[in-house]
């Protein structure tokens, strides 16, 4: 981030409420952000409390995280500014676009990520326990082609798998509101295939070559979301380790916030410098992962089962 980035994020903050209802603001808002913004791009021993804290010259931990929950509160109400799906019009633009790519009326992208947790949470820790074995939490994030983000879902701990947050979502349970005109988003042989999430097929099935090719047709279109979980990490290395007590008692909630914080200004950053550097598909090895067949049964809808064939068969004859 340069200096007109964290000038312009700061101008759109400074006088949310969070920094004028406190009579001990000694520290002006734009070192506040700097602390924020530091911590959230610091990952391991660079990110303890006490190190950014010696690095600033503010007294203790427990001011460091007064300002960073100051921050994230002002952040989080830009979220809708940010962060939303596209209306009809842009989704009708979007899926133009996908045409061309051999996918038509594909609108995005769905994956899961974990966001790591350095420490196992107070409560209940063996339910962020994920099946890579670190404790976790576990975000659905939905971006477009353009590697922006229009939707997530965060709050679910590790062990929860990434159909079954996604089964929970209102985009799942009422996809009339989020598509229209047969268009649809694609996920990994994970999720539940449907009519409006397009999923590979499974390699348990039995493939032909066309589904061995129309499988690496997608994965290489799917790699986008695979970019943007690769690019908020790098940008916002605290996702890789929060260093933070979670807890039943707040520290799950700030967790969660602080997350959505790092989208938001994700998706703020994204049109001035939108990273594209080294993820050019020409360059990515594309790999079919398929490693949980075994642990979810094939439950997948019979109209998506259809749709999926019927694009199939408009895609093969022209890789």
């Amino acid at each position: 981030m340069n200096r007109d980035q964290f000038s312009r994020i700061l101008s759109l903050i400074q006088d949310h409420d969070i920094f004028q209802n406190f009579s001990n603001n000694s520290y002006p808002v734009s070192v506040q952000l700097l602390i924020a913004l530091s911590r959230f791009g610091s990952f391991g021993n660079s990110a303890s409390v006490m190190a950014i804290a010696r690095n600033f010259g503010v007294g203790d931990g427990g001011t460091l995280n007064i300002f960073t929950k100051r921050v994230i509160i002002a952040l989080l109400s830009l979220e809708t500014k940010y962060i939303f799906w596209p209306n009809e019009a842009e989704r009708k633009s979007i899926s133009r676009h996908m045409h061309a790519q051999l996918l038509p009326q594909c609108i995005g992208f769905v994956d899961g990520t974990h966001i790591a947790l350095a420490s196992a949470p107070k409560d209940d820790a063996i339910s962020y326990f994920n099946r890579k074995s670190f404790y976790s939490l576990n975000v659905q994030i939905i971006a477009d082609p353009f590697k922006r983000i229009r939707s997530y879902h965060i709050g679910q701990p590790g062990k929860v798998h990434d159909a079954g947050v996604f089964a929970d979502m209102d985009m799942a349970t009422q996809p009339n509101i989020f598509f229209s005109d047969d268009q649809y988003i694609i996920g990994d042989a994970a999720y539940k295939l449907t009519t409006t999430l397009i999923t590979p097929y499974r390699q348990r099935a039995g493939l032909t070559r066309n589904h061995e090719k129309f499988n690496h047709h997608l994965s290489k279109k799917r790699i986008a979301i695979e970019h943007v979980n690769g690019i908020l990490k790098a940008r916002f290395a605290s996702l890789r380790g929060l260093r933070m007590v979670v807890n039943r008692e707040g520290g799950h909630q700030f967790a969660c916030e602080w997350v959505v914080a790092c989208m938001i200004l994700y998706n703020y950053l994204l049109s001035d410098d939108p990273w594209d550097e080294n993820t050019d598909e020409s360059n990515t090895s594309i790999q079919i992962q398929d490693d949980d067949d075994d642990e979810y049964p094939d439950n997948d809808d019979l109209n998506g089962k259809t749709k999926r064939d019927e694009l199939m068969d408009y895609i093969i004859p022209q890789l």
